[in-house]
Formats: structure tokens, C-alpha cells, sequence
């Protein structure tokens, strides 16, 4: 485990305090708020830093907006799998209510999972996060999930349509080349999102690799199980 030396009194204090816990000292810099844009660069070029500085700051920006943004690509995903464009005759008339419901899909979902996510670390695995910094280091970790959202999923909307929540016929088989690899690219920045998050817990939980690898597991197996009780509700609506 990490620990700070007070220059004051000498006391060990947890890396992720800023004030020593005996004395009263500052020991590491004020981080007042969170730069978005700056934020999302910095977590995809060196996210152990920046693990480090959301847990400082003082205010967790912009956490709602990430995770709306995470919504839209949760939710076409629902669609996509369960062929949920079979109940619209237009594309339009599928992305019109999506606007509503991915963000508060994106919301309710990775909200929920903030909350699991900190029980298991904190008070099963009796790591050192809070709620406010599993939450941050959550939406963060979403980031390229959401450049995703931004980049990558209207491309897919353009190229495939409504052939893309019907799979009639399949858009592998449509445009097999453009499919694969964006496909590939959705699942590329999955895999960094996870892999983010892993950094992210080991930092806000002051936790060893093989203790972060434990949690990430188990809170993997907790989001596999929500994603499929949303499969199975769509699926009630064919």
C-alpha cells in the first residue's frame, strides 16, 4: 500500500489524503475541479496520474455527462442484439426516444453500478475508496466508450441503418469489411475501458494487482449479469 510521509510530523497518511490525518498539514497539492477535455486526454496517456488527481479533486465533474454518453452506445448495443429495430418501420422513429432513454439508461445503469462497485472494494475487499471516487474513476474509465459513442457509432448509423437493430440481413453480411472494423474499434475501446478501470480501482482502493484483479472480476460478472436482464427485457417487448 502507498503511503505519504507528513514533512511536519512524520505520520504515515494514505497517498490519497491531502491533509495529514495527525497534524493537519497539506500534503500534496489542491486540486479544486476537474478540465474535462484535459481530463480525457490525460486518462488516456497516463491514467495512473490521473486516477490520482480525480481522486484529489475537490469537485468529480462532468460524471453525469460521461456516463449519458455511455448510455447511447449501452443502449443501441441492447438494440442490436435483440433486433429491436424489428418495432419501427424508420430509423428516425428509433433514434428520436433514444435520445431520452440512452442518457438515462447511461445514468441509471453505471450509477448502479458505482454503488456495487463500491461495496465490493470497500467494504468486501475494505479498500480505501468513497462512493464519490469510485463514481469519478468510473465515468472516466468510460472515456473511450464514449469517443466511441461520438466517433465511431454515427459512422456505423450512416454505413448500416436500420439494418443495424433488424439483422435483416445482418450488416456482416451487407458491408462485411466496414462492419469488422468497427466492430473491432467498439470492442477495442471496451477492452481500454476496462482496462482503465482496473488502473482506476487500484488507485482509488490503494489495492495490490492481484486484489484489483479480484474486485474487477467480480464487478464484471455484477455488469454481465445487469446487461442481461436488459436483453431479456427488451426481448419481452418483441
Amino acid at each position: 500500500m502507498k503511503q505519504l510521509k507528513c514533512p511536519n510530523c512524520g505520520e504515515e497518511n494514505s497517498f490519497l489524503n491531502q491533509k495529514c490525518k495527525n497534524c493537519g498539514g497539506f500534503l500534496q497539492q489542491r486540486v479544486p475541479n476537474l478540465n474535462l477535455f484535459e481530463t480525457i486526454i490525460e486518462v488516456l496517456e497516463k491514467p495512473g496520474f490521473t486516477f490520482h488527481k480525480i481522486c484529489l479533486s475537490e469537485q468529480k465533474n462532468y460524471i453525469f455527462l460521461l456516463f449519458s454518453f455511455a448510455g447511447f452506445s449501452l443502449l443501441f448495443t441492447l438494440y442490436s442484439i435483440t433486433s429491436f429495430g424489428r418495432l419501427y418501420s424508420n430509423l428516425l422513429y428509433l433514434l428520436l426516444p433514444s435520445l431520452v432513454f440512452g442518457p438515462l439508461l447511461g445514468i441509471i445503469n453505471f450509477s448502479l453500478f458505482s454503488y456495487f462497485s463500491f461495496f465490493i472494494t470497500r467494504r468486501i475487499l475494505k479498500g480505501e475508496s468513497s462512493l464519490r471516487n469510485i463514481r469519478a474513476i468510473l465515468a472516466y474509465s468510460l472515456t473511450p466508450i464514449v469517443l466511441a459513442t461520438i466517433f465511431v457509432l454515427p459512422t456505423e448509423l450512416i454505413i448500416f441503418g436500420m439494418y443495424l437493430f433488424t439483422n435483416v440481413p445482418p450488416p456482416s453480411f451487407y458491408k462485411p469489411v466496414p462492419f469488422y472494423i468497427l466492430v473491432s474499434l467498439d470492442i477495442l475501446s471496451v477492452i481500454y475501458s476496462i482496462f482503465l478501470f482496473y488502473k482506476g480501482l487500484s488507485i482509488a482502493n490503494n489495492f495490490n494487482s492481484l486484489k484489483t484483479f479480484l474486485g474487477l472480476i467480480i464487478l464484471m460478472i455484477i455488469f454481465a449479469a445487469m446487461f442481461y436482464l436488459q436483453i431479456l427485457v427488451l426481448y419481452s417487448f418483441i
